[in-house]
């Protein structure tokens, strides 16, 4: 079980709290608890939202569910992965947000020294645009799909020596365009592919939203950094969605032992364990959270509800990997805001561990002298910000 907090104007990023994440990496990944009931206890205390009735074994994916799951490997981030909003951009990035169908990405290379790089594998980075259309169909119960427009060939572009010692994206991205053959119109994404550069401090910039031109921008820092997550990662900001972060908390300020909530965290940035959002810290990926589909358009009304405080009710909230039915719930307490989702470790998820245990009446909520400003959590070590 999940539960997400929401922050920032609009409640556009979050913070997903989830029951049994390690406060430290392992050495081998680990999955979320499967329980044996799917129900939305961590704020029943207060809300009186919760479950009822005989759930779907642990590990189903649940009525409804898609028979397509990619086998997608390992993902590791070729850096750091990056965000920015243009500011130019008359719809500053909200109107790409639902922006559900077919998502058409060209890869435009550039280079601004000699000698020329060696061409790019088409072959290969069609395999890989096809990985991540299959992440989004198996994500989305196929609503949002990828596919390769063009791979372009290397195209030499003139960069002033500030320009290159800064970085100078926008610098970069006007020279792109001005040899990318085609139009916004024809495609939604530019990848603009440069030799690696040690003046750029990213693996992968992506605009959140749109640009002034009316596509989705992404710089990608070394052919070897385009693949499958890379490209995800550019699709969905292009599409308005945030970085997935963390917020690792211990009992004290030496950071003797890891526990869910407590006065001495730490947010790590881009570190959320399980959305493909993030720098994916266990080099795999999980399903998009309910927050995520949600913000996509993915989600209808009758597979997210609203559960208004103090009324009694009861929703029971189906898996992540169910392509049918209730797999998310919203709730506002005051100013704060949350979304609860379940994952079970199949489909996308099916890498995570499931040997930890937490008790069968669900999450436990903790109440800390300053929890109003804070999420319940359970016995887990790692929340999740988005």
């Amino acid at each position: 079980m999940s539960l997400v907090r929401h922050f920032g104007h609009r409640r556009s990023t979050s913070t997903a709290v989830r029951t049994a994440a390690p406060a430290t990496l392992p050495a081998a990944p680990r999955r979320l608890l499967a329980g044996t009931a799917i129900t939305a206890l961590a704020l029943g205390a207060l809300t009186g939202v919760g479950g009822a009735g005989a759930a779907p074994a642990a590990g189903s994916a649940g009525e409804g569910a898609t028979a397509y799951a990619p086998d997608l490997g390992k993902a590791t981030a070729p850096g750091p992965l990056r965000q920015y909003v243009d500011r130019s951009a008359p719809a500053r990035g909200t109107a790409a947000r639902g922006a559900l169908g077919d998502h058409s990405v060209l890869v435009q290379p550039v280079y601004w020294a000699d000698p020329a790089p060696a061409a790019l594998d088409n072959v290969a980075i069609g395999t890989e645009v096809r990985a991540t259309s299959g992440y989004f169909r198996a994500a989305t119960a196929s609503k949002l799909t990828v596919t390769l427009n063009q791979v372009r060939p290397w195209a030499k572009i003139s960069l002033t020596a500030d320009e290159i010692a800064s970085c100078d994206t926008p610098a970069i991205e006007r020279a792109a365009r001005a040899v990318a053959p085609d139009v916004p119109g024809n495609r939604q994404h530019l990848d603009i592919v440069f030799p690696q550069s040690s003046t750029c401090s990213f693996g992968m910039l992506a605009s959140r939203g749109l640009s002034a031109a009316g596509d989705g921008v992404a710089f990608i820092n070394g052919p070897e950094s385009l693949h499958w997550a890379t490209i995800g990662f550019g699709v969905g900001s292009n599409a308005g969605l945030g970085m997935s972060n963390s917020l690792d908390c211990w009992t004290d300020a030496a950071h003797t032992t890891p526990i869910p909530l407590s006065g001495y965290c730490k947010q790590q940035d881009g570190s959320d364990p399980w959305d493909l959002m993030g720098w994916w810290p266990y080099e795999h990926i999980g399903r998009l959270s309910a927050a995520n589909l949600r913000r996509l358009g993915a989600f209808s009304a009758s597979d997210f509800a609203e559960v208004t405080p103090g009324q009694g009710q009861y929703s029971f909230i189906r898996p992540l990997s169910a392509n049918t039915g209730l797999r998310g719930v919203g709730i506002t307490l005051g100013d704060e805001r949350y979304t609860i989702e379940y994952r079970t470790p199949d489909g996308l998820d099916d890498w995570i561990d499931d040997a930890t245990w937490v008790d069968p009446t669900g999450v436990t909520p903790h109440r800390p002298r300053w929890w109003r400003h804070r999420a319940p959590r359970g016995p887990g070590q790692r929340q999740s910000r988005r």
